[in-house]
C-alpha cells in the first residue's frame, strides 16, 4: 500500500491552477475549490474535475445536472481558501450570476466553463465529474491566474 503523505509531497511539485467548481443545491448556490481540472476532448467539448467523495458539496454534486468550472484570478485567494474548507460551501459573499445551464458563474473569475453533466465515475476516494461544455468565456484578460505549488498559493510574473 502506498502511503498518502509522501505521495502528496511528490504531487505538490506539480504547479496547478486553482478553480472553484459551482452548482446549485436545494439550499442555494454552492462551490468547492478544486485544482484537479482538465480538458478531456474538443469534439465533443468535454472537461473534467475530480471531487473528493467526502467533500462538503458531495450531496449537491451527486444530484447536479449542471456545473461550472470557474478559473480563479490571483486576487481571489480568499475565495479559494473559504471554499476549500469542508465547513464552507455556500457562495454567500461571493459575486455570481447564473450561466446558460443555470450553474453559478463567479463574476470576478478569470474565466469560466459552463457544463451540463456528461458522466460521473467513482475513482477511489474521489469522483470524476465530466461535463459537456455549453458555454465558456474569458472574463478578465487583464488578470493573472491563481496558482498553487508546494502546498501554497503563488503569484506569477510574466516576462517577455
Amino acid at each position: 500500500m502506498i502511503e498518502s503523505h509522501p505521495l502528496r509531497q511528490v504531487l505538490a511539485k506539480f504547479l496547478t491552477g486553482v478553480t472553484v467548481v459551482t452548482t446549485n443545491g436545494p439550499d442555494g448556490a454552492v462551490g468547492v475549490t478544486v485544482n484537479s481540472f482538465a480538458s478531456v476532448s474538443l469534439d465533443p467539448a468535454l472537461v473534467l474535475v475530480c471531487l473528493k467523495q467526502t467533500s462538503g458539496v458531495g450531496v449537491e454534486f451527486a444530484e447536479a445536472k449542471c456545473f461550472a468550472v470557474n478559473i480563479l484570478s490571483e486576487h481571489q485567494e480568499l475565495v479559494s481558501r473559504k471554499l476549500s474548507r469542508s465547513t464552507e460551501k455556500f457562495l454567500d459573499e461571493v459575486s455570481y450570476r447564473h450561466g446558460d445551464t443555470g450553474a453559478p458563474l463567479l463574476t470576478e473569475a478569470l474565466a469560466y466553463v459552463d457544463c451540463e453533466l456528461y458522466e460521473r465515475i467513482d475513482a477511489g476516494d474521489h469522483v470524476i465529474v465530466i461535463g459537456r461544455v455549453r458555454d465558456f468565456k474569458v472574463q478578465r484578460d487583464d488578470a493573472r491566474p491563481l496558482v498553487f505549488y508546494g502546498g501554497r498559493y503563488l503569484n506569477l510574473s510574466f516576462s517577455g
